[in-house]
């Protein structure tokens, strides 16, 4: 029998890890826009296409946060279901599901 009690445990545990600072990666995002509305900024086309970059990647890793953080979040209220009302299938699907997003939470913490 899969072991629900561990997969909760473990997306618990996913729920309270961020792997980097989303309050900071929000800020720099919003004074890198501010920067590229700035009279004159894009007077400059290499110093633009910089700051665009930056500004591409931080939403790309706020984005694959919350993309992480709903897909574990939807991943527990299920488990809390499955764990409520026993399905087998289910009950593997949500362990094939929290290796799939442990992986997932590792690899960003690396990246980092």
């Amino acid at each position: 029998m899969i072991q629900l009690d561990q997969c909760k445990s473990r997306l618990e545990q996913m729920m309270e890890v961020s792997p980097f600072d989303l309050p900071k990666l929000r800020e720099q995002a919003k004074g890198y826009s501010e920067q590229m509305e700035a009279p004159g900024f894009w007077d400059d086309p290499d110093a633009a296409q910089k700051v665009n970059k930056q500004l591409k990647d931080v939403n790309d890793r706020i984005q694959q946060y919350e993309q992480l953080h709903d897909g574990v979040s939807d991943t527990l209220d299920l488990c809390e279901m499955v764990m409520a009302e026993y399905d087998d299938d289910m009950a593997k699907e949500i362990e094939k599901e929290t290796e799939s997003l442990d992986g997932r939470v590792e690899q960003l913490r690396l990246a980092t």
